[in-house]
């Protein structure tokens, strides 16, 4: 039928969970926001290369881990707008 079923769950973690600031660099919680889409437009705009832009925000916002994505999602970004 193509159902699962749960019999058993066990609340416990048998791994290290990641700290908070870690876990905006999970694949399911990156998003660029609309305000960083508009920067990193004007910054294209003027040919600013996606890795420099990624560096840029990191330095703006105080380290890398700040940002909340990684930079191969701008990359991801621009290639969907073709």
């Amino acid at each position: 039928t193509g159902r699962w079923y749960v019999f058993v769950f066990s609340g416990r973690h048998k791994h290290k969970l990641l700290n908070e600031q870690d876990c905006g660099l999970l694949p399911g919680h990156r998003k660029i926001s609309a305000t960083y889409i508009m920067q990193i437009k004007n910054y294209r705009k003027v040919d600013i290369r996606p890795p420099h832009i990624y560096v840029s925000l990191a330095q703006t916002l105080g380290g890398y881990n700040k940002v909340g994505y990684v930079g191969k999602d701008i990359y991801n970004h621009f290639c969907k707008q073709r």
